[in-house]
């Protein structure tokens, strides 16, 4: 179910934002920036929950994964929420790191162009 309350707002906006200047975004930045999520997914307040209902979202507008340019510290890569979503091919989300790294890399690129064109 796509929740279109004012963290998926907020929190898509930052997003766009950021697309149109080719920057990745951590998780961090929602859980502790005020955005009213916490860790995780699964449940409504969850910061995984809302960028899959964006995913969602932008998935039905045609446009590239949206969440695909917010990324754990750590690897610098999206975290495993991200490989679940029923827009990754299986064999994707079956797939080495390097596949997963050459799909997200190519998504990344997918959602900077996009909104270096485009307005929301």
């Amino acid at each position: 179910m796509i929740r279109h309350d004012a963290r998926f707002h907020q929190i898509r906006q930052k997003l766009i934002e950021m697309a149109k200047d080719r920057k990745l975004i951590n998780y961090g930045y929602f859980i502790r920036g005020g955005y009213g999520v916490g860790r995780g997914q699964g449940n409504p307040g969850q910061i995984g929950t809302v960028l899959g209902d964006i995913c969602e979202y932008e998935n039905s507008m045609g446009h590239p994964l949206l969440s695909a340019i917010c990324v754990l510290k750590s690897t610098g890569m999206p975290s495993s929420g991200f490989w679940d979503l029923q827009f990754i091919p299986q064999s994707i989300r079956n797939g080495s790191a390097e596949q997963k790294r050459r799909f997200w890399e190519a998504e990344r690129d997918k959602v900077f162009n996009y909104w270096q064109r485009h307005d929301p």
